[in-house]
């Protein structure tokens, strides 16, 4: 991606993509929340007003990039707060989205990389997308995760995560967002109703290093 590029954004209000699944060959076992059967590459559709939670509380002066577009949704929220936004995904759904790519693989992005990365990545792979936008993005990284991602021990390598990189916010969703399995809800299999699950935005920001993380709750 030589940079984010502004583009129009899907009409409906669904959102994110998502990347590889976390690893290769593995079941698909239901969740014991939803009792769904959960989505093999981590593809679970959340409402626009998470996104737009984020850009009222934030200030992003520069360009977005969501390199786990789903639908657009991210992107399409960002452009109506007036902000330049573009996305892609390693599977293709949305038109508004560029050329296909795995961003954990993506060399392109780290020779050109986008002032802010703003995405809501696969739960399982949220760790390595974090560190790679992190050591791309220049600006500020913002990742939507389910809130017991805070909470990683020493083996799974979050903790280390945290430690190495303290966020500048944490930003804790006080309602639960519904999240239903993308390629279900799309097909009208599976409802958005309520929400099973805790969300916050980790936001980190390039330019206040060393600065304490501080904790707020939106709603």
């Amino acid at each position: 991606m030589k940079s984010a590029l502004p583009c129009g954004g899907d009409s409906a209000d669904p959102a994110p993509a998502r990347g590889p699944p976390a690893s290769a060959g593995a079941k698909n076992p239901k969740s014991k929340a939803s009792g769904y059967k959960q989505d093999p590459l981590g593809f679970y559709i959340e409402p626009g007003w998470c996104a737009a939670l984020l850009f009222q509380e934030i200030r992003f002066r520069d360009a977005v990039y969501d390199p786990c577009c789903g639908i657009f949704t991210i992107p399409r929220v960002a452009l109506s707060y007036g902000l330049l936004a573009s996305g892609r995904d390693i599977v293709a759904r949305s038109p508004h989205a560029l050329e296909c790519r795995d961003f954990l693989e993506d060399k392109e992005v780290e020779q050109y990389p986008p002032p802010n990365i703003v995405t809501n990545p696969p739960y399982g792979i949220a760790k390595a997308v974090a560190e790679k936008a992190l050591r791309i993005a220049y600006q500020k990284t913002a990742l939507l995760v389910r809130l017991d991602f805070l909470a990683g021990d020493v083996r799974c390598g979050r903790h280390k995560l945290f430690t190495d990189h303290p966020p500048a916010y944490v930003l804790i969703l006080s309602r639960r967002p519904s999240m239903p399995p993308g390629e279900l809800l799309l097909a009208g299999k599976a409802k958005a109703t309520g929400g099973m699950n805790d969300y916050a935005w980790i936001v980190w920001d390039a330019e206040r290093p060393g600065a304490p993380t501080e904790l707020r709750w939106l709603k």
